[in-house]
């Protein structure tokens, strides 16, 4: 996003209020695949988020009882997915994933 306003990557300023998930992992064959979708869910809350200052954000989504993450590709015309719908569980699970590098 930053060269979207003309400035440079680093003249970006990070708020530091949110985590920073790990880059591609090296070890491919010990990242899990999600299987994202374009389809949004009609009613949603966001429950946790990663911080905006990278061009990937996550965010995971309470959705009536179930729950989603969503990937934001931060582009010129921004590319929306989402994963889910799974238990309360299973989320926390992906969500924790995601943080750790374990899952893309």
């Amino acid at each position: 996003m930053p060269e979207l306003l003309g400035l440079e990557a680093d003249a970006w300023p990070c708020p530091r209020l949110a985590a920073h998930p790990p880059g591609r992992s090296t070890a491919a064959t010990t990242t899990t695949h999600i299987d994202w979708t374009k389809e949004e869910p009609v009613r949603l809350r966001i429950v946790d988020y990663t911080c905006s200052c990278r061009a990937l954000v996550y965010e995971l989504l309470s959705c009536g009882g179930h729950f989603m993450i969503r990937r934001t590709h931060q582009t010129t015309s921004p590319e929306v997915f989402y994963a889910g719908p799974w238990p309360r569980a299973v989320a926390e699970r992906v969500w924790t994933m995601i943080l750790t590098g374990e899952a893309r």
